[in-house]
């Protein structure tokens, strides 16, 4: 964990850099959507991967429902109100595509219940998709803040997610 700079201008690359690795390093993220039945939010297993997060959930969900744009955020709170950090993120959700095998291998490295639930040789997110009946989505931020207590309280600033191609 790289620790912000103290008494010192931090750049947009470190404020970059910090999003990012708290995107790779956390696990959940709260996805919020509202349709007509209103707002909610529903927490999501993800891998961070080409700037999209990725998950899996059932076609059926009211997040997924609820229609493409959504918000989302992930955080990290630390014990004490000087050590929170999170991202408050607005985009859209997407059925995965380009890159879903990838962000799916990437999925069963982090999460080794994942791996164990699918067995040895399931490497294809549709084959599992089908068999427990989910499917491989992404959530593409559109605009992101980063928060960052350590840099003060309250302290937010607009960062860029996208790392090479797109999904």
């Amino acid at each position: 964990m790289v620790l912000p700079k103290k008494n010192k201008e931090v750049s947009r690359e470190d404020l970059t850099g910090f999003a990012r690795e708290l995107a790779r390093e956390s696990q959940v993220m709260t996805l919020a959507t509202s349709g007509p039945e209103g707002p909610w939010a529903a927490p999501v297993y993800y891998v961070f991967y080409r700037g999209a997060f990725w998950f899996f959930s059932s076609p059926a969900s009211r997040h997924i429902l609820d229609g493409r744009r959504a918000s989302a955020s992930v955080y990290y709170d630390g014990g004490h109100w000087k050590k929170i950090r999170g991202l408050q993120m607005t985009g859209s959700i997407r059925p995965g595509g380009s890159g879903s095998a990838t962000a799916f291998a990437r999925y069963l490295r982090k999460f080794s219940f994942i791996r164990e639930m699918a067995g040895a040789g399931m490497y294809d997110p549709v084959q599992f998709g089908e068999r427990f009946g989910n499917r491989f989505f992404c959530f593409m931020p559109e605009y992101v803040l980063y928060g960052d207590n350590r840099l003060g309280f309250g302290f937010r600033e607009r960062v860029e997610m996208k790392e090479g191609k797109n999904p």
